[in-house]
């Protein structure tokens, strides 16, 4: 995560009551670049600026975005973001501005990473040197990061994954209801799945089959094939690794998390393109129910707070002399700070 802890190293240069606010504008000025992005790109999406408008404030309430608002140890997740948008882009003067933001995004982690098959496609379909130029710069990030990783990355623990077909149907589901029914209603479907295992296969399997069907229908636009192919693949990868992101120990299935704010917000643009122009009254229909559901505030999981006393208030009146171990969240977590 190199672009993360270059924000990290350039916050260290400010005193220690200015670097958090430094990391925190350097997510929300790539979350604001996000935004600008689908504004000036408005005619690839087919939208006009009511739609922009909407679209973007459902982009701003997925139940996923809490983890990801402002945030520059999450810059991975808002960077594949912004890619989806380049993905989608027709003009060739524009890979001056595209290929150093995806070589400098894809710096940031794997999961811009997971675009490149959408990037060879849209190679394929344009046969432009814009679209290369695009591939090659995400190419080449990407090469750095697992070159860095295999030689200096700290090796952890190999993690095993059930086979199990109707376990990532339930993750894909739940994820996906957050998105189109709030997240208090994935939550309950959530735990009607842990007591219904037989009709949480059709249900799972239903919400799947929706999914398919809106990319379906694209393919049989000639108009809206390109767009709908690169989304596919986009939606596909970035889905396979947010399953496997989002299986913890149980196999606990929670509507939260970072791990499906890509492939959600595919779902959005490609709802975004779907509609276009030429049936704006119901993008405008899906993207007002989508935010109505969205707003509800997350009442369904308890809030868990850390009971201890703050870090701060455990530190000696005269500073850290000797080794001292502080309490910190979550409980049980220590740490020692030397002097």
């Amino acid at each position: 995560m190199i672009l993360t802890n270059l924000a990290v190293l350039f916050a260290r240069t400010f005193p220690v009551a200015g670097a958090p606010l430094v990391t925190t504008f350097i997510g929300f000025a790539v979350q604001i670049l996000l935004v600008a992005l689908i504004a000036l790109r408005m005619g690839q999406l087919e939208l006009d600026v009511t739609a922009t408008v909407l679209l973007t404030a459902a982009l701003a309430v997925l139940p996923h975005v809490g983890e990801i608002t402002a945030n520059s140890t999450n810059l991975q997740w808002l960077v594949a973001a912004l890619a989806v948008i380049i993905l989608l882009d027709r003009e060739r003067h524009h890979a001056r501005f595209s290929g150093p933001t995806l070589f400098i995004g894809g710096l940031s982690g794997l999961a811009p990473a997971l675009l490149l098959p959408a990037f060879a496609a849209k190679w394929w379909l344009d046969r432009s040197r814009s679209s290369a130029i695009e591939l090659a710069c995400l190419l080449a990030s990407t090469g750095i990061i697992v070159f860095l990783a295999a030689r200096y990355g700290v090796q952890l623990s190999a993690r095993t994954y059930p086979l199990d077909p109707l376990l990532y149907f339930k993750i894909i589901s739940t994820q996906t209801t957050s998105l189109l029914l709030g997240f208090n209603s994935a939550v309950a479907l959530t735990h009607w799945y842990s007591v219904n295992p037989v009709e949480a296969f059709f249900v799972s399997f239903g919400v799947v089959a929706i999914i398919v069907m809106l990319f379906l229908f694209g393919l049989s636009r000639p108009y809206k094939r390109r767009a709908t192919i690169l989304l596919a693949l986009a939606y596909f990868f970035s889905v396979c690794a947010s399953i496997f992101g989002a299986i913890n120990p149980p196999a606990l299935i929670a509507p939260t998390g970072r791990y499906f704010f890509v492939p959600n917000m595919v779902l959005l643009i490609l709802i975004a393109h779907l509609a276009g122009r030429s049936h704006r009254w119901l993008g405008f229909a899906v993207f007002a129910f989508l935010i109505g559901v969205n707003w509800v505030p997350k009442t369904a999981l308890p809030g868990i707070y850390f009971e201890g006393p703050a870090w701060r208030n455990q530190i000696p009146a005269d500073g850290i002399r000797t080794p001292t171990t502080i309490e910190i969240w979550p409980r049980g977590w220590s740490i020692v700070l030397t002097p």
